[in-house]
């Protein structure tokens, strides 16, 4: 696919369990997505990006259908919220909130496979002439839309949008950029990409409160509402 390109690993490092890669001139596509970006670049490169990532689960590897497990994510908030000395307002409430859609559609057929793991907007690269790569895979067995729903996740409550409270890029930008992600992945059940875009907006809620510290408090209470936002859409 002329629109996509390899980065070749040319050493492994043992003591740091690290793959070198080629060198490839490139910048990441969180630094292509800006105000500055027309709607036709961000379109072309989602897409592409989408391309990239069906073209690389088919090549890490053969795909199987078996059961969806909705109950995973929920024991691992769990633990985390259970540590918290105060859980703040809505976290608990959305987990629940999407734990209950993980239990509806536990044991849903799901494509699984070798998914990507980190496809986020600092893994997937852009070069001078547009082409589309991606680097870092952790490489792991799993449903495949986690990988598209893991970086729609980052384009819903990244860090643009953390910073403004969810001001910019406005909401109907960001839900465009993830349809267009989609558009380029193909065929999808989208029931499950949306719960795993709930799984992964909790994920990083949960990370943002963990290392806030006190003193900060005041500066994530717009972006709380940010998560509610979408995980109550996301769960709709």
């Amino acid at each position: 696919d002329a629109a996509l390109a390899a980065v070749r690993p040319v050493a492994y490092v043992p003591e740091v369990n690290a793959i070198v890669l080629e060198w490839l001139e490139a910048s990441p596509l969180g630094a292509r997505l800006t105000r500055a970006a027309s709607a036709r670049t961000a379109r072309t490169l989602l897409e592409r990006a989408g391309r990239w990532l069906r073209v690389g689960h088919e090549a890490l590897g053969p795909s199987i259908v078996g059961p969806l497990d909705g109950h995973a994510a929920w024991s691992g908030w769990q633990a985390a919220i259970a540590r918290m000395s105060r859980v703040p307002r809505g976290l608990r409430e959305g987990a629940e909130v999407v734990a209950g859609v993980g239990e509806r559609l536990h044991g849903r057929p799901t494509r699984s496979g070798t998914i990507h793991g980190d496809f986020s907007l600092r893994n997937v690269l852009v070069t001078g002439d547009g082409r589309v790569a991606v680097i870092d895979p952790n490489r792991y067995q799993g449903p495949l839309v986690v990988d598209p729903a893991t970086l729609a996740a980052e384009l819903m409550v990244g860090r643009w949008r953390l910073a403004t409270g969810g001001a910019f890029p406005g909401t109907a930008r960001i839900h465009r950029w993830v349809r267009w992600l989609l558009d380029g992945y193909g065929d999808h059940d989208a029931e499950v990409f949306a719960y795993e875009c709930a799984v992964a907006v909790m994920g990083r809620w949960l990370a943002l409160e963990a290392y806030t510290s006190p003193g900060r408090r005041l500066a994530v209470a717009a972006n709380r509402r940010l998560f509610r936002y979408e995980v109550a859409r996301l769960a709709a």
